[in-house]
C-alpha cells in the first residue's frame, strides 16, 4: 500500500517562499530557516503534487506551477487534496438533494455524517433519482477521491430496490465511513497555515 504525499504547514512557508521568484534547495533553507535536508524531502513531494518544477535554463532551481501558485495565495489545501470523508465541505461542494431534473428539495449534505442523516428522512423520489443517475457515486468520487464508496454505490445502484430496502443501505455504506479509524495521518488543515 503506497502512502499518499500530504501537505505539512512548511510546505506553504516553501511555496510562499518561491512564490516571488524561485528558488533552490539552499536559498529556501536560509530564507525560512528550515533544515536542508526537510527542504529537499519536502520539494520531492512538492515536486510529484505538480506545485512546484524545475526552473527551465537554471539548474536545481524550483518555480511555483499554476497550481502551486493558487495554493500559496489561498492556503486551501483542498485544491491538492480531497476532503476526508470525516470533514465537512463548502457549501458549494455539498450534496443538493433533488426529487427530479431542477426539483431541488433545499437539502444540502457538507459531510458523510449530515448525508447519512438527510438519507433517513429525505423523500425517497430522491433516492432512487440521485442513486440511478450515479450522482451519490459522482459526489464522493469528486469531492472525497473514496473509490471505495463510490463502488458500492455503484453496485447499489446495479440492483433496483424498493426505497424502504434502498435507505437502511444507502445510511449504513456512508455511516461506515463516519465510524471507521482513519489509518493515515490527518491533512494539513485550513486553520494550521
Amino acid at each position: 500500500m503506497t502512502t499518499r504525499k500530504r501537505l505539512v504547514p512548511e510546505d506553504l512557508v516553501l511555496l510562499r517562499a518561491l512564490s516571488a521568484k524561485g528558488g533552490t534547495v539552499k536559498s529556501l533553507a536560509s530564507s525560512t530557516s528550515f533544515d536542508r535536508e526537510l527542504v529537499k524531502r519536502r520539494i520531492g513531494t512538492l515536486r510529484r503534487l505538480g506545485l512546484i518544477s524545475p526552473k527551465p535554463g537554471a539548474l536545481r532551481t524550483y518555480v511555483l506551477t499554476q497550481l502551486g501558485n493558487r495554493l500559496a495565495e489561498t492556503g486551501d489545501v483542498h485544491l491538492v487534496e480531497p476532503y476526508s470523508p470525516g470533514e465537512e465541505v463548502t457549501k458549494d461542494l455539498g450534496f443538493r438533494f433533488a426529487v427530479g431534473e431542477g426539483l431541488y428539495t433545499g437539502d444540502i449534505a457538507l459531510s458523510y455524517a449530515e448525508f447519512a442523516d438527510l438519507i433517513g428522512k429525505i423523500d425517497a423520489r430522491s433516492l432512487i433519482f440521485h442513486l440511478y443517475r450515479g450522482d451519490f457515486e459522482r459526489w464522493v468520487l469528486d469531492v472525497f477521491k473514496d473509490k471505495k464508496t463510490a463502488q458500492k454505490l455503484k453496485r447499489l445502484a446495479l440492483r433496483p430496490m424498493q426505497p424502504e430496502r434502498l435507505r437502511p443501505r444507502l445510511i449504513r455504506i456512508f455511516s461506515s465511513k463516519i465510524r471507521a479509524p482513519e489509518n493515515e495521518k490527518q491533512p494539513l488543515e485550513q486553520g494550521n497555515l
